[in-house]
């Protein structure tokens, strides 16, 4: 886990990311790294890289798992598949996409209109005498 350094961002708004790939340059040294951030994946430069330490987490893990044997749990009830999530997609400067939501007229009944009868139009219904 590493955090993402920004120069216009305070330390605490940079984004967290886990390394994918380490890339080599020419001469083998490791330049450039492939991190999955939660937005997406991003290819950086090393410096702009900062680590995390996560030693103290991983010590305090290992009681926890030491504690958890015992407890059983239920399998869950509602599980839901890969193709039922929904994938939120974001632009590069990171806004929401929104998908634009597309009238289904193909799926309503289409209604016909027909004129009235003669006598049944508005002219006889209300006397024109009645009108201001």
């Amino acid at each position: 886990m590493v955090l993402i350094g920004d120069d216009n961002k305070k330390r605490l708004s940079w984004p967290i990311a886990k390394i994918i790939e380490l890339i080599p340059g020419q001469d083998g040294e490791i330049r450039t790294v492939r991190l999955k951030t939660q937005h997406g994946t991003v290819i950086l430069p090393v410096q702009r890289i900062f680590s995390l330490d996560v030693q103290a987490i991983a010590n305090n893990a290992m009681k926890l798992k030491e504690k958890s044997n015992s407890v059983k749990c239920a399998k869950p009830e509602n599980v839901l598949n890969t193709n039922d999530v929904i994938v939120r997609k974001y632009t590069s400067s990171g806004r929401l996409i929104k998908e634009p939501k597309r009238l289904d007229l193909l799926n309503y009944k289409c209604y016909r209109f027909e004129t009235l009868p003669k006598s049944q139009r508005w002219e006889y219904v209300v006397n024109k005498n009645d009108l201001c």
